[in-house]
């Protein structure tokens, strides 16, 4: 699978740059459980690599890269899915290389236990919060019931998020090849 244009640019009425880069989700899911764990495996991923909590997000904040604008986040459908990573930066190419290089070293070094069990207890520590928000729980529980997912059955699906479907999702979804970056420039400048 590959990204139909590898990149989109355009000039705007902004202050900063601002690039999202793209991943084209390709996988084959047959129900809604699937794609629960599709998004469990993958947000598992962009919290290692990207979340808050990571080295490369402060590596990549400290350098100027990113600011508080900086997210990742995947979605997923029955006939469509995407990650978008991307924010504000002054130096688009330079992220759009690093992000790359994060994701390059996360296939190539993996995931320990230690991080796979922080992680997981990172993401249920999410869903217990989210029924401090009536909002926040009625759209979550509205999402998992419309796949067809009892969503009290979230921590069990969350524990079994393995080592071995990160890296499969790893290998699979964030590919060179598979994404596409687009760029909101200043405009005049």
């Amino acid at each position: 699978p590959s990204a139909r244009a590898p990149r989109a640019e355009i000039a705007m009425s902004v202050s900063r740059p601002c690039i999202a880069i793209g991943f084209k989700d390709s996988a084959k899911v047959k129900n809604g459980a699937e794609i629960i764990a599709l998004e469990l495996a993958t947000n598992t991923i962009l919290d290692a690599a990207f979340g808050k909590g990571s080295l490369s997000y402060d590596r990549l904040y400290r350098k100027g890269l990113i600011d508080d604008s900086f997210s990742a986040s995947f979605a997923r459908e029955e006939s469509f899915g995407h990650t978008v990573i991307g924010g504000e930066t002054d130096d688009p190419d330079l992220l759009t290389q690093a992000i790359s290089d994060v994701l390059r070293g996360l296939r190539r070094k993996g995931f320990n236990r230690r991080d796979i069990e922080r992680l997981r207890r990172r993401r249920l520590g999410r869903y217990v919060r989210a029924f401090d928000s009536p909002e926040e729980i009625v759209f979550f529980s509205a999402d998992a019931l419309l796949k067809g997912v009892d969503p009290f059955d979230f921590p069990a699906l969350i524990k079994g998020v393995k080592r071995s479907a990160l890296f499969d999702r790893l290998e699979s979804h964030f590919i060179d090849g598979n994404f596409s970056t687009s760029l909101i420039t200043p405009a005049g400048a």
